[in-house]
C-alpha cells in the first residue's frame, strides 16, 4: 500500500517523488508495469466505449493484439533506448528507474482517457472542445511527470533531458527500423526454404 500512495504522491510531486524513487528505492516495477497495461485497456476502451457522434473506429475492426503492440512496444522500446542512450551519454539512471518512469507517467493520461471516454457518452458535437481540452490536460501532465522523472532519475539538466528524450526516439525509430529488416529476411529466407522443401516433395 506504501508503494500505491508514493506513486499517486509521485504524480503530484514528481521532484520529491522521483527523488525517493532514486536514492530511496520507493518506486514499484509491478505498479509501473500495471501502469502500462492499464494504458492498454483504456485505448481498447476508447477504441470501443468512445461516444458515437466522436467514434470513427469500425468496431467491427477490434485488433486487441494491435493495440497491445503499439500500447507496449513503444514504451518499452523507449525505456530500453533512454537506458542505452544514457549510458553513453553519463546517466545514472538504471533501467528499472526508467521503466518505473515510464509506467508511472502514462497513469495520468491513462485516468484522463478513461474518464473523456466515459463522458464522451454523454456531450453534444458543441461540446467536444471541452473533450479534447481534458485529453490535453492529461497528456501534458503525464509529459511533464515523465521529463522531471528522467531528469531525477539521471541526475541531468533540463537541456540534457530533452537531447536524451530526442536521441533515445531516434533510437526507438532505429531499433523497429532493424526489426522490420530482420522479419523481412527471415520471411525471405523462410520463403525460399519451404519453397525448395515443396519442390522436392513435388519431384518425389
Amino acid at each position: 500500500m506504501q508503494k500505491v500512495k508514493h506513486c499517486f504522491y509521485t504524480l503530484l510531486h514528481p521532484f520529491n517523488g522521483f527523488d525517493a524513487v532514486k536514492w530511496e528505492k520507493k518506486g514499484s516495477i509491478p505498479l509501473a508495469l500495471v501502469g502500462l497495461f492499464l494504458y492498454y485497456v483504456s485505448q481498447i476502451y476508447k477504441y470501443q466505449g468512445t461516444g458515437f457522434i466522436f467514434n470513427l473506429n469500425n468496431q467491427d475492426n477490434l485488433n486487441i493484439f494491435l493495440i497491445a503492440v503499439s500500447s507496449f512496444v513503444p514504451f518499452v522500446l523507449f525505456a530500453i533506448s533512454n537506458w542505452a542512450v544514457c549510458t553513453l551519454f553519463d546517466g545514472e539512471g538504471k533501467f528499472s528507474e526508467i521503466l518505473i518512469v515510464v509506467g508511472y507517467a502514462l497513469i495520468p493520461m491513462t485516468l484522463i482517457s478513461f474518464f473523456t471516454t466515459f463522458i464522451s457518452n454523454y456531450v453534444l458535437t458543441s461540446e467536444e472542445a471541452f473533450v479534447s481540452m481534458v485529453s490535453v490536460i492529461g497528456v501534458l501532465w503525464s509529459v511533464a511527470v515523465g521529463l522531471v522523472g528522467l531528469t531525477t532519475v539521471h541526475q541531468y539538466s533540463f537541456k540534457q533531458t530533452i537531447f536524451a528524450i530526442l536521441a533515445s526516439i531516434l533510437g526507438v525509430l532505429i531499433i523497429m527500423f532493424i526489426a522490420v529488416l530482420l522479419g523481412t529476411l527471415f520471411n525471405q529466407v523462410y520463403s525460399f526454404f519451404y519453397g525448395l522443401y515443396t519442390e522436392i516433395i513435388f519431384r518425389m
